[in-house]
C-alpha cells in the first residue's frame, strides 16, 4: 500500500500520509506517533519520481512482499553463518508490531482501529490476545476500550 505513495501524498503541514489501500480504500495517517513524520521526510527524493520509495533509477517496488520475504532469508543466512542472532519476520509482521507498540505506549484502541482500517475494534482487539501484550498491558488497553478515550 504505502509503496505506492507518492511525495504529493504527505501533507507537511497536518504531517499526514493519505494511502489508498484494499478495494481502492482511501485512508490518511498520522505520521507523528513513533517518528513516522521524520522518517518520511528524510526520505531522499529522486529526480523525476514521484513516489516516495524506489528503487534503482526512480522506480517503483514489484512484488515487494516475495523481494522482502528474499532480504529476510538472505540476512537469516548471514546471521547464522557469523552466529548472530536473528529472528526472521514476514513484512506484515512490522503492521502487527506497530499495532502492538501503538497500545504499549498508552494510545487508544480505537484511533488504532481507525489507524489499521479495521471494521470493528473488535478486530483490533485480536491483537490483546495474540500474545503480543502482557496481561497488565491488556488490561490497559481495555481500560481504553471501555472509556474510549484518550490523552494523547
Amino acid at each position: 500500500m504505502t509503496l505506492r505513495a507518492r511525495r504529493e501524498d504527505v501533507d507537511h503541514n497536518r504531517r499526514k500520509l493519505t494511502v489508498t489501500g484494499k478495494r481502492n480504500k482511501r485512508r490518511t495517517i498520522a505520521l507523528d506517533p513513533f517518528e513516522g513524520y521524520d522518517m518520511l521526510r528524510a526520505l531522499p527524493a529522486y529526480v523525476g519520481s514521484p513516489l516516495l520509495f524506489w528503487h534503482s533509477a526512480g522506480e517503483s517496488y514489484k512484488n515487494f512482499a516475495s523481494q522482502f520475504a528474499a532480504i529476510i532469508a538472505r540476512t537469516a543466512k548471514w546471521a547464522a553463518d557469523n552466529g548472530a542472532d536473528f529472528q526472521p519476520f514476514r513484512f506484515h509482521d512490522l503492521r502487527h508490531w506497530h499495532a502492538v507498540h501503538w497500545l504499549k505506549s498508552g494510545r487508544d484502541i480505537y484511533e488504532l482501529q481507525h489507524r489499521l482500517g479495521h471494521s470493528s475494534v473488535k478486530v483490533t482487539q485480536g491483537h490483546l490476545r495474540a500474545g503480543y501484550l502482557t496481561f497488565e498491558e491488556q488490561q490497559a488497553a481495555m481500560v481504553g476500550t471501555k472509556t474510549g478515550t484518550s490523552d494523547r
